[in-house]
């Protein structure tokens, strides 16, 4: 992939709603948007950047990243 395309490609999975891991009050967290989070009382864990890391992996390393769970 041509450097233009892969910032292109970037630019694409931005701009898509940040997706970030929440901590509901019985322990177990969940992946949501930011205003389902807030809408709930959650405690915010941290932002999910699995897409854009498999990109970045997928095409500077020609390998594919391991999922974070």
């Amino acid at each position: 992939m041509q450097t233009p395309d892969l910032l292109e490609e970037i630019a694409q999975t931005r701009a898509k709603p940040l997706q970030i891991e929440c901590q509901r009050p019985d322990g177990s967290r969940t992946m949501c948007s930011v205003e389902e989070c807030s809408a709930h009382g959650w405690r915010y864990v941290h932002i999910v950047a699995d897409e854009l890391d498999e990109l970045l992996d997928r095409t500077l390393n020609g390998t594919r990243a391991r999922r974070r769970r």
